[in-house]
């Protein structure tokens, strides 16, 4: 029978204990010496391993006559996801499959994973989960409403999150869809909802509802905000000196 081995980050060593998981350090000591792969034997690349660290793998297998290997897509393109870096994308580029869905694939190098900083070795922490969602809706949103987000800004009114199970650092497919509510001369409003499947499973999921602000009108009313809390928060202050003057 065909082996699948599976490729995971240093800081998954607790998971890489798994019979046909091992970190991308030892891959990589492995393949400087003897081994008894076989041609036919299928490499799946996962989680928490950089972009340079993959290319060397992918290198060294094809190297030892090893062409099965299999890895996460390229990350989205930075405007989508409203990222300057690309190290700090979550997601491939989204692929259409009806109106309003797209499937992606949820991706962090080593770099990323530390927007978690209780690592267990095992399972991936579920801040990347929800920054990887929030980032395929704002990626829908860019897709289903491009005209409309030059001039628009963001806002998410609730996030609501339900996780079924543990996340491990081996392949996770994203499900993701929007729909549109009503509209008018300021607004369009619209709910997300983004689901992560990993071994066919629903792990985890999002919904997210808020909505897509003329960018005038919502820096008009930040501004205010801003000015607001700046006034109240300085009051507050001088009303407790004056409590404590007195006391």
């Amino acid at each position: 029978m065909q082996n699948v081995y599976f490729i995971v980050g240093d800081d998954y060593a607790n998971f890489a204990v798994n019979e046909g998981v091992m970190t991308a350090s030892h891959l990589l000591s492995r393949l400087g010496s003897t081994h008894d792969w076989q041609p036919d034997d299928t490499f799946i690349i996962g989680q928490g391993i950089s972009q340079e660290i993959i290319s060397l793998l992918t290198a060294g297998l094809k190297a030892q006559g090893l062409h099965n290997i299999a890895a996460t897509s390229s990350p989205a393109q930075l405007h989508l996801t409203h990222k300057h870096y690309v190290e700090n994308v979550l997601i491939s580029q989204p692929r259409a499959i009806g109106p309003g869905h797209y499937e992606m694939d949820f991706l962090f190098s080593r770099m990323t994973d530390r927007l978690s900083d209780h690592v267990t070795g095992q399972h991936v922490g579920a801040m990347l989960m929800m920054e990887a969602a929030r980032q395929a809706g704002v990626a829908l949103l860019e897709l289903e409403f491009a005209k409309a987000f030059d001039k628009c800004g963001m806002t998410v009114q609730n996030f609501n999150c339900k996780f079924n199970s543990y996340v491990f650092p081996i392949p996770v497919t994203i499900d993701a869809y929007v729909e549109g509510g009503r509209a008018n001369e300021n607004c369009v409003n619209f709910l997300l909802t983004v689901k992560f499947l990993q071994a066919g499973k629903t792990v985890c999921e999002f919904t997210m509802d808020g909505g897509l602000f003329d960018r005038n009108h919502l820096d008009g009313v930040e501004a205010v905000k801003a000015k607001r809390v700046v006034a109240t928060t300085r009051q507050l202050i001088q009303q407790q000196a004056l409590v404590a003057e007195v006391n």
